[in-house]
């Protein structure tokens, strides 16, 4: 593996790659593997994304108690998961 940084004009490392096949990055530096594992230990964890709408929906769903699910609730529930496995087949 070949490990690669980007440093801007105060000196800051900005990105870092890996590539497993011999590649030079323009305007990078070639770095170890402590410094890119360095690296991405330094970056905070990533946000979840929103969810959709259905998501949401369903979350909401299936959070109510199992005595408080309705019928029309559990049918809007099949075709929310329905959705969500099968995008475009609405």
């Amino acid at each position: 593996m070949q490990y690669w940084k980007k440093v801007n004009q105060d000196g800051n490392t900005t990105t870092v790659e890996a590539h497993s096949y011999p590649h030079t990055v323009p305007d990078a530096v070639e770095i170890t593997k402590a410094e890119y594992d360095a690296f991405i230990t330094s970056l905070p964890p990533p946000e979840p994304p929103e969810p959709t709408p259905d998501e949401a929906r369903l979350a909401e769903i299936v959070a109510t108690s199992p005595e408080a699910i309705t019928m029309p609730d559990i049918w809007e529930a099949i075709r929310i998961i329905a959705r969500l496995l099968l995008p475009g087949e609405d």
